[in-house]
């Protein structure tokens, strides 16, 4: 069953999400992150390192001021869709309370009344491997964090999209989409949920992870 729980503002919703694994986390949680291992999150998760400041990140930064503007964007050009975006609220299923997620925009298809997922993206893609992470598919760590999106977000959330702005090198830059619907990923969520209760058992337990989650 879905939970909602609605954070009055940002400092009360980092407070909640140290108790679980956000969906931007679990990628790290499961050892496909660039950015962050296993390793480092079980200590930030057991307390023993605070997560570092990325506030201060040029790229962090643009994605931020970015945002909600390409959130505009989507939903403009797809105008049978109304979006909702809910900043601070964290959704999770009663059943597996260590995944957790908050959704750049929680989609509503004015047709039919279907629920779905936005998730958006900026990237740089000035290298030729780069680029060809974006080459009619999406990074593995976000393509992870979509499947959590909708382990954590549950069966009303019938598909889910990526919308990435993808900058080259000379600055220019070029939209992409990525559509998913949830019963196409069904064997990959069971997959993600095995080792994210994996890693989960090493938080709970106190005891140091792997390198590799297997």
């Amino acid at each position: 069953m879905l939970e909602r729980i609605v954070c009055k503002d940002r400092d009360e919703w980092l407070s909640k999400r140290i108790h679980s694994i956000g969906a931007s986390e679990i990628a790290s949680a499961i050892g496909l992150s660039p950015f962050k291992s296993p390793l480092e999150l079980w200590q930030e998760k057991t307390g023993r390192k605070k997560p570092k400041d990325l506030s201060g990140n040029p790229f962090v930064q643009f994605g931020v001021r970015a945002e909600e503007h390409l959130r505009g964007l989507y939903l403009a050009e797809h105008p049978n869709l109304r979006g909702e975006y809910h900043p601070y609220d964290i959704l999770y299923q009663t059943d597996i309370p260590y995944l957790t997620c908050t959704l750049d925009c929680e989609l509503i298809d004015t047709t039919d009344g279907s629920k779905g997922i936005l998730e958006i993206k900026t990237a740089e893609t000035g290298k030729k491997k780069q680029l060809e992470q974006w080459d009619n598919k999406i990074p593995d760590w976000y393509y992870a964090q979509i499947l959590h999106q909708q382990i954590a977000a549950g069966i009303e959330y019938k598909f889910s999209t990526l919308y990435a702005k993808l900058r080259l090198l000379n600055g220019n830059s070029y939209l992409r989409e990525y559509d998913f619907t949830r019963d196409e990923l069904a064997n990959d969520r069971e997959w993600l949920l095995d080792k994210a209760e994996r890693f989960w058992w090493f938080v709970k337990n106190d005891r140091m992870p792997p390198v590799t989650i297997t």
